[in-house]
């Protein structure tokens, strides 16, 4: 059971990385004036010290401040590459294990400017009729080499594998607690809890089961490379 858990957690980590890859490849280009910044991010101007980024696929995945969106929760951390500087980064994922960090709430408007908490800050745009620069054309070179490079999504059918678990579950139980006379009343019932225990933990990997189907709904496995 531990090592279905285990798969399924690794196959939804592979699956938003791999969508992440994909709306950077589609969206990080000319289709927008934004300049890109060491491959992955956008530059907040005016914020702090003037050395505030976004990484480029959370802006993008932002919605315009109206009554019917909710803001997108993301949390400002210090770069631990790049001292001085500080990154934006929204759920899943935020700020790495230990950095002081601060929670904010976003929305964008267009591709020119960015809400904090509902201060507005511009974003760095190229300038006009500046083409797009060596390190944008790079950084989609870089995503779709890390997309080529990324794992396959399994193809195991985990549905079933648990729904044999949970039959072999109910069969074993029943075999030892229904009319078994070789059990005593106290074993019966120390069984039961025990399957009752298993049968909790068999329903928390049915929610990462859908976790993952939800994630292959929305993303597709069309996109991975054949290896």
């Amino acid at each position: 059971m531990e090592e279905i858990t285990e798969a399924i957690k690794s196959d939804i980590r592979i699956s938003r990385v791999r969508q992440a890859l994909e709306d950077f490849k589609n969206n990080c280009s000319p289709k927008n004036d934004l300049e890109i910044t060491d491959y992955f991010y956008y530059h907040v101007a005016e914020h702090g010290t003037g050395h505030t980024y976004i990484f480029a696929v959370d802006y993008l995945a932002l919605k315009e401040q109206k009554r019917e969106n909710a803001p997108r929760q993301a949390v400002i951390y210090p770069d631990p590459l790049n001292p001085g500087r500080s990154i934006i980064r929204c759920y899943p994922g935020g700020a790495p294990s230990g950095a002081v960090q601060q929670r904010v709430n976003l929305y964008r408007e267009g591709t020119e400017y960015l809400l904090i908490d509902g201060v507005r800050y511009p974003m760095t745009q190229r300038k006009k009729g500046e083409k797009m620069t060596k390190a944008s054309h790079q950084s989609e070179q870089t995503a779709q080499s890390l997309f080529d490079k990324l794992p396959q999504i399994t193809s195991r059918n985990y549905r079933d594998e648990l729904n044999r678990l949970f039959q072999h579950l109910l069969t074993l139980t029943n075999s030892l607690c229904t009319d078994n006379l070789f059990v005593s009343p106290a074993d019966k019932e120390l069984i039961t809890r025990y399957s009752d225990e298993v049968l909790k933990k068999l329903r928390n990997v049915e929610i990462e089961e859908e976790k993952l189907q939800f994630n292959l709904r929305q993303y597709g496995r069309a996109e991975q490379k054949e290896v």
